[in-house]
């Protein structure tokens, strides 16, 4: 339901944030739901941040974009994982297993703090 009021009341060059779309679902599922709702929201116009904890899947669609212009950020961590709480450009594997970054799709120009 909250994801069909994001469609009914967001227009061309909105802010669209959303934190972990899908997260109680299962993963197939929520990579489904994630993939439309990102073709849909291109089609809007806005600029959109989209975190996500499904790496394996933000990695499928850095090799294929479903839309034009579409980026992705992670995390940078230190050397001893922990974050730095700055966003890096582009696809990286993690360095761990047991603390993977967050992944962060973006339309548009990178975000910068």
């Amino acid at each position: 339901m909250r994801i069909r009021r994001l469609f009914e009341r967001s227009g061309f060059d909105d802010l669209v944030i959303l934190d972990e779309l899908c997260s109680g679902t299962n993963p197939s599922e929520g990579e489904e739901i994630a993939q439309l709702v990102i073709s849909l929201l291109y089609r809007l116009s806005p600029q959109a941040f989209i975190t996500t904890h499904f790496l394996e899947f933000a990695a499928r669609l850095a090799k294929h974009p479903p839309v034009p212009g579409l980026e992705f950020l992670q995390v940078e961590l230190d050397e001893r994982l922990r974050p730095l709480y700055q966003f890096v450009p582009a696809w990286r594997r993690p360095r761990s297993r047991r603390r993977p970054p967050s992944g962060l799709a973006s339309r548009g120009k990178p975000w910068r703090p």
